[in-house]
């Protein structure tokens, strides 16, 4: 009864996670002035950031209350 809750609010934190990436990525993508070599360096964190959302994306239906992966017969 309890994981639907923390499975809802570890949803929503990929969601903003992912959301987030991809608004900074067009952010510099689109802005001119945004194309700095500080800012290519923030990019690739993002991107980084994105690939390990995606892992977490995978992992979160497979984890249970306590927080053990779930075994599937």
């Amino acid at each position: 009864i309890r994981a639907v809750p923390v499975g809802m609010v570890l949803a929503s934190f990929i969601t903003f996670a992912i959301v987030g990436n991809i608004l900074v990525i067009l952010a510099v993508v689109c802005n001119r002035h945004l194309r700095i070599p500080t800012n290519y360096f923030i990019i690739n964190l993002a991107i980084a950031d994105l690939l390990l959302n995606r892992l977490g994306v995978l992992q979160l239906p497979m984890t249970s209350q306590n927080g053990k992966p779930t075994r599937t017969k």
